[in-house]
């Protein structure tokens, strides 16, 4: 797939990340989050089992990436738009399971944060209106 050094290595245990995005007197914006996945070799679906928020509001209730990506190792990439932010953006990866050990706990392989209104996500060119 695209990008795949994204998925080599990862986050696992990670259940609170905050991206600082604005800074202070900056208005307020909205973006575009997109959550890379690859479920680490040897997981079963309905092992690694985790809710994803944003901002505090629950965008994905229970995802098993082994599941969802047919297989551990596979890439796996939720995209969430309009996403409001004021200053940072809030990101908690919540275990179905309390206390997880190693084998439970959510694993996060990248993140990307796009300005709604950036060129980028349109798809426009520089100096074109």
């Amino acid at each position: 797939g695209e990008n795949p050094w994204i998925y080599t290595s990862g986050a696992r245990g990670l259940v609170h990340a905050e991206l600082p995005l604005i800074g202070k007197g900056q208005k307020a914006e909205t973006y575009t989050v997109r959550l890379y996945f690859a479920a680490p070799e040897g997981d079963k679906p309905g092992q690694r089992v985790f809710d994803v928020h944003l901002q505090g509001k629950t965008v994905m209730k229970s995802l098993d990436v082994t599941a969802k990506a047919g297989g551990a190792k596979r890439a796996l990439v939720e995209e969430f738009e309009r996403i409001a932010v004021t200053d940072h953006l809030l990101l908690e990866l919540v275990p179905a399971q309390a206390n997880p050990d190693a084998a439970h706990q959510p694993a996060l392989c990248g993140i990307e944060v796009l300005r709604t209104d950036a060129k980028e996500i349109k798809g426009g060119v520089a100096g074109t209106p």
